[in-house]
Parts: structure tokens; C-alpha cells; sequence
């Protein structure tokens, strides 16, 4: 268990847990949620820690690239039989956007390396880990991005038209 020591004097990263737990209201399984979390959250932020994430590809897996790493992290997850979507977990309620709206505005913010993230990042990671194929959520991200047509002052908009692009492409 997690209890502080280890890190003691460092910035870490446990805004997954942050995330996690807030979804605890609603689903059963914390490992199980940690398990879908996790590489939702890596691909979010991979960019921001490159080194790190190449690191951790070579060390634990063998790989050459931060992109293969997570690539291998994911299938070794579904290796061990973890549900690779938050709506195939156990839960309380049905998992709506709705659902992942409250999580993400009520998870507590903590600055972690590599970077601390706002509610509406964290709302896309549990979107994602909702299910990628999902058309509601698809649907969700297109009327997201023509309500928020105008420039973004942080750069988030052209990064989230990338990501759509990608994922409708490869549906």
C-alpha cells in the first residue's frame, strides 16, 4: 500500500488515484478502476513526460518507445483479465456523461508530475476510458468541439481535434 514513505521530498504522481477514487461512488473494484484508468491517463499526459515513459518502456518492458511501452502496459492489463472500460466494471448506477462530468469536477486537483491537469482533462480521460467506440461519447466530443470553436488560449482545442481525428479514423 501507498503510505507516503517512498515518497517523502518528491513530487509524484497519483492523480490517477485522485480520479479513481472519485469514481468509487459510482463503480465496485478499485484495482479494477486504477486498471482502466491508468493508460487513459499515460496517453494523456505521455508527452509531457517522454523521458520517463521511455524509461519505464525499456526497464519494464523491454521497448524502445514511451508509445510502445503504453502500448505493452495496456496489453499486459487485458492479460490479466481487467476490464479495459469503465462501463464493463461493476457499478452502482449506468456510467453517463453525466457520471464522469460530476467525477471530474469534484476529484481533488493535485500538482503531480509531470504536470497538474484541469477538470475538463480529466473529464476527457474518463471519457475515453468510458469506451472509445462508444457513439454517444463520439457525438459528445463532436458537439464539444463546435460549441468551443473559438481559439484556445492553452492550445487544448487543436490537441482535442487531433485526438477526434484519430479516434473516428480509426473506427
Amino acid at each position: 500500500a501507498e503510505n507516503g514513505i517512498l515518497k517523502v521530498g518528491r513530487l509524484t504522481d497519483f492523480q490517477a488515484h485522485q480520479i479513481e477514487h472519485q469514481l468509487g461512488a459510482y463503480t465496485i473494484a478499485t484495482m479494477a478502476r486504477l486498471a482502466v484508468i491508468h493508460p487513459a491517463y499515460y496517453r494523456h499526459i505521455l508527452k509531457d513526460a517522454e523521458a520517463k515513459f521511455t524509461r519505464f518502456a525499456n526497464m519494464v518492458f523491454g521497448k524502445d518507445t514511451e508509445q510502445e511501452g503504453l502500448d505493452a502496459l495496456t496489453a499486459f492489463i487485458q492479460e490479466c483479465g481487467c476490464p479495459p472500460r469503465l462501463r464493463q466494471l461493476k457499478s452502482k448506477v449506468e456510467i453517463t456523461e453525466t457520471v464522469l462530468r460530476n467525477v471530474a469536477d469534484t476529484c481533488s486537483l493535485i500538482k503531480s508530475a509531470p504536470r497538474a491537469l484541469r477538470r475538463d482533462e480529466i473529464y476527457e480521460i474518463l471519457c475515453e476510458c468510458c469506451d472509445a467506440g462508444d457513439t454517444k461519447v463520439k457525438r459528445f466530443f463532436q458537439s464539444f468541439l463546435l460549441r468551443h470553436a473559438e481559439p484556445c488560449c492553452c492550445g487544448l482545442l487543436p490537441m482535442i481535434m487531433r485526438q477526434m481525428k484519430q479516434k473516428l479514423s480509426h473506427d
